[in-house]
């Protein structure tokens, strides 16, 4: 009888162990790599590339854009709660690159409003303490908005509809449009700069 209940316990030992080292390899990542569809390639010169969502995960394909992205990103984002994405710019930061973050006054603000309603860390919260991300918002108004949802690098631009929302990029209708047109970068560039220089603006970090 002890010999049985020794044999009982080691097979239930073995078969516990294998299915822990099993399971725990299958675990499904938190952010699970993106399909070869939703992965960012630059456009030909001669043409745009745009996604479409929710038929395309935008997130995907910005988080995979901006891994490729190589110089001073310029951002100008009219909603930002996308954490992944800001994630993904704190990393791009940390690395040693210049973030140039403008944001609308009266969505910044209801950001800022939820999150000290729900006690959860705005995007902006996560950017305090990197000093490579710089972030300026317009005067709030709500006839002179700052509706941009754009980015550059100097290489490539993307424009379009989608705000860095998860609703945004993932579920509402939108898109992503990429190009790498130098005067079409430039032309953002220098909207940007002259955005980024408004006396009116208030300087968060």
């Amino acid at each position: 009888m002890g010999r049985l209940f020794g044999l009982v316990v080691t097979i239930s030992s073995l078969y516990w162990l294998y299915q822990h080292s099993t399971t725990t390899n299958r675990l499904v990542p938190t952010n699970p790599p993106a399909a070869a569809s939703q992965l960012f390639s630059p456009p030909s010169p001669q043409s745009a590339q745009v996604h479409y969502s929710p038929s395309e995960d935008l997130e995907q394909i910005d988080l995979s854009a901006l891994r490729a992205s190589t110089g001073t990103l310029e951002i100008a984002m009219y909603a930002f709660t996308d954490r992944r994405i800001a994630d993904q710019i704190v990393a791009i930061a940390d690395a040693g690159r210049p973030v140039y973050l403008y944001r609308d006054g009266e969505q910044f603000n209801r950001e800022e409003q939820s999150s000290r309603d729900s006690g959860y860390p705005s995007t902006t919260a996560l950017f305090r303490n990197h000093t490579n991300i710089h972030v300026q918002v317009k005067a709030a108004s709500t006839s002179t908005l700052m509706h941009l949802k754009s980015w550059t690098d100097g290489t490539v631009l993307r424009t379009g509809s989608a705000n860095w929302s998860p609703a945004g990029l993932q579920v509402q209708d939108n898109d992503a449009r990429y190009t790498v047109d130098s005067a079409q970068i430039n032309a953002f560039a220098q909207q940007f700069r002259r955005a980024w220089d408004r006396p009116t603006n208030t300087l968060v970090q």
